[in-house]
Formats: structure tokens, C-alpha cells, sequence
């Protein structure tokens, strides 16, 4: 083959494979170019999805400090009412709901006469649970938050040594149930009860923040509860008794007056006081007087109706009001308990000058008797001192005068 024809051969040949290598090396630089796009376009994704529920959490941030602005503020004032004691476990369930975004919450009260505690309030808990509902403390994870007062969560339970953790799973929720939190509710008077939440969608550090802050102001809303209730008990009750006092009994009394009159229904009252307690007392001195009119009344209050109250409205007289009662009525009763006493075998009865410990009472009625509560006391107290000038140890009822039964004397002008 001449030279000139190899020569062009040769160079046909380079060119081709010239052409043929410099596309190969094109192509890899393309690949490696689509590869470099698609890392960035998937590190853009990543990035726009991270900023998204960036985003996501700030809004629901936003919407809880939302809602807590909105619900803490109520809630608190509620609970710095004056609530009784029944009252604040609802507010407390209402308080976690909101907080915790809980879709089910139930007050337990701590019963310590049974060293359990009683399901008595709910929230998207099968009803039937309230009021029959009992675990004991130190069982199951409310138990055992009740034995430690600690809060705990099913997350921590499971992080527990192999022995408390069995005592935490030994009780097992009901079918519906998934309670995640229990919260114990403790203040100056000891556990007043536990608050169990369930089905929270997240549970967060800030979740157990706001579970702490759930359980102080339950443990300070109790405590204002019972305060209020003693004071209330101090200024209404007779201290020696625990019966109802003067104070209480003018008002109370007030007040069934008018609702009697406002609905044209009969009210009665007795006042009694008992037989030769200067006797009783100086026979067998003050301080056995004293368990005397403690123990009548505690015997009193036993034998009155709901609808009646007792109260000690002087040293050793009584008072007791029957509403919706009429006079008649309210004579058989006053006999009854008149009787009851007697023969209730208080102590040292036989040394008194009767021979038995023994009651004298009047009876009134509203309106026939008197249209005020000072007439009607006045009425009553007459009838009172008829008992006593006939011989003690009876019930009179009040008669408005008549010469029928005046029995001498001045007549009342």
C-alpha cells in the first residue's frame, strides 16, 4: 500500500478514536454533573422539609403559648376562688386538657381509710369508670405515683429498675384507657389525690414542665379549699358541740323564713334546753356538763330530718328548724326526740331531780305564730317556759291567747 494511503488511513483512525474517546469523556462529565444536581436538589428538599417543620413547631409553639395565655389566666382565677374541694378536680382536668393536649384525663382522690384511690372525675373516660374505678397506692402507675408523690411518665417507668418497674405494670388500664402521665396533687395536708392524662400526642420537656405546674397549683388550690373550709367552720360552728352556732342560726333561720313565706309552705321551730343543768353541773361539775351537751347533741343531730338544722343558741339551749313542717307535725317530732333523750341513758341521769336526764321545749309555727324570726323566737320561748311551769320533761306548743286557755293572771295587752 503506497505511504500516502497509510498516512490517511492512520489518520482516519486517530480521528475516529479521538471522537470516539471525547465522547466517552463527555458523557462521564455529564453523568457526574447530573449527580452533582441531584444531591443539590435533594439537599434543597432536606433543607425546604427541616424548615417546614421548623416552621411547623414555631406555629404550634405559637399556638400552645396561644392557648396558655388565654386558658392559664382563667384557670388560676379559679382555682383562687372558692372552690370546695369537689370542685377543683374538673378545673384540674380542663387545666391538663389545654396544657398537655391531653385527650384523656381522670382525678383519682386518695382515700386513706382504704390506702387507695377513687376515680371521680373524667374527661373522654368511659363514664361507668367514675366512682367505681380503684387502684391502690403503690400499684400501676398512678399508685406509684401516689406512693412517691413523683410524677412520672410511661417513657420514665420504662427506664426504671427491673422491681419498680413490675410495680408500675401491675396494674393495667381498662379497655378504651391509655393513660401516659400521672401527676400526684400534694399540698400542706398531705395527697389529696392523683390526675392521670392519656393519649398526648407529644410528650416534651415543656410537657413536663407544664405536668409540675399542673400538680403545684392542684396541691395550693386544695389546700386554699380546706382553709376556707375551716374558717367557714370556725365561724358558723359551736365549739364545743361542732353543731351549728347563734351566729349561723339567725342567718340560717332568716333565710328559711323568707323562703317559706315566698313559697307559701309551713315552717316550725323548737327550742328546748335541758332540765336542771345547774344541777347536773354542780353535782358532777363543768366539765361532765360539757359531755353532756356534746354528747345531746351529737344525739340530736342524729334524730333530725336533712331538711332540719340544729343549733345551740345559748348554755344549754337548743334550737331546731323544720321547714315545709307544720305545727302539729312539728309537736310529734319535738315528743319524739323528747322521749329519745330520756331514754337515751345519758350519764348520771338518775342523780338528777326528775330521776332521768330529760329535755323541756316550746314549739312555734310561721306565719300562725309570729311573721318575724324574733316573734316566732319570743313564741317559742313562752311555750318553752309553759314546759317548765308544768313540770319539765314535756313539749307545749304555742297558743296565741284566748280566754280558753288562759290559765290567770294578766292578760297580754
Amino acid at each position: 500500500m503506497p505511504l500516502s494511503a497509510l498516512l490517511f488511513l492512520a489518520a482516519f483512525i486517530g480521528l475516529f478514536l479521538g471522537l470516539l474517546f471525547g465522547r466517552t469523556a463527555a458523557t462521564a462529565k455529564s453523568e457526574k454533573l447530573r449527580r452533582a444536581l441531584e444531591r443539590e436538589i435533594e439537599e434543597r428538599r432536606n433543607t425546604h422539609h427541616a424548615q417546614a417543620n421548623k416552621e411547623k413547631e414555631i406555629a404550634e409553639e405559637r399556638d400552645q403559648t396561644r392557648r396558655l395565655l388565654l386558658t392559664v389566666p382563667d384557670v388560676i382565677k379559679r382555682l383562687s376562688a372558692q372552690l370546695t374541694p369537689d370542685e377543683i378536680p374538673s378545673v384540674l382536668l380542663r387545666l391538663a386538657e389545654t396544657l398537655l393536649g391531653a385527650g384523656q384525663v381522670g382525678f383519682f382522690r386518695h382515700e386513706e381509710e382504704t390506702g387507695s384511690l377513687l376515680l371521680v372525675e373524667v374527661f373522654a373516660l368511659p363514664k361507668d369508670l367514675k366512682d367505681r374505678w380503684r387502684i391502690p397506692v403503690g400499684e400501676g402507675l398512678v399508685g406509684w405515683s401516689a406512693a412517691q408523690r413523683a410524677l412520672i411518665s410511661n417513657g420514665e417507668a420504662q427506664t426504671m429498675p427491673p422491681l419498680q418497674r413490675q410495680a408500675v405494670g401491675k396494674i393495667k388500664n381498662p379497655p378504651g384507657v391509655l393513660l401516659h402521665v400521672a401527676i400526684p396533687i400534694v399540698g400542706a395536708e398531705g395527697l389529696y389525690g392523683v390526675l392521670a392524662a392519656g393519649k398526648i400526642a407529644s410528650w416534651t420537656p415543656d410537657s413536663r414542665r407544664y405536668a409540675a405546674m399542673i400538680s403545684d397549683l392542684g396541691g395550693i388550690a386544695f389546700d386554699h379549699a380546706h382553709l376556707i373550709k375551716r374558717v367557714q367552720t370556725t365561724a358558723t360552728r359551736d365549739g364545743l358541740t361542732e353543731i351549728y352556732n347563734k351566729r349561723y342560726f339567725d342567718q340560717r333561720f332568716l333565710e328559711e323564713r323568707i323562703r317559706c313565706e315566698n313559697h307559701s309552705v309551713p315552717l316550725s321551730l323548737l327550742m328546748f334546753d335541758v332540765d336542771n343543768f345547774k344541777h347536773y353541773n354542780d353535782t358532777n361539775g363543768h366539765p361532765e356538763g360539757d359531755k353532756l351537751l356534746k354528747g345531746l347533741a351529737s344525739l340530736v343531730r342524729s334524730r333530725i330530718r336533712k331538711s332540719d338544722f340544729v343549733a345551740r343558741i345559748g348554755g344549754e339551749e337548743f334550737a331546731v328548724v323544720m321547714s315545709g313542717t307544720r305545727k302539729d307535725e312539728a309537736f310529734d317530732r319535738a315528743d319524739e326526740l323528747r322521749r329519745a333523750i330520756s331514754d337515751a341513758g345519758l350519764p348520771h341521769g338518775a342523780a338528777q331531780p326528775l330521776g332521768l336526764l330529760s329535755i323541756s321545749g316550746g314549739v312555734a309555727a310561721f306565719p300562725e305564730d309570729g311573721q318575724t324570726c324574733q316573734e316566732l323566737l319570743q313564741a317559742a320561748d313562752k311555750a318553752l317556759y309553759e314546759a317548765k311551769r308544768a313540770g319539765r320533761n314535756r313539749i307545749v306548743k304555742h297558743e296565741g291567747f284566748s280566754f280558753k286557755n288562759w290559765k290567770g293572771g294578766d292578760a297580754p295587752a
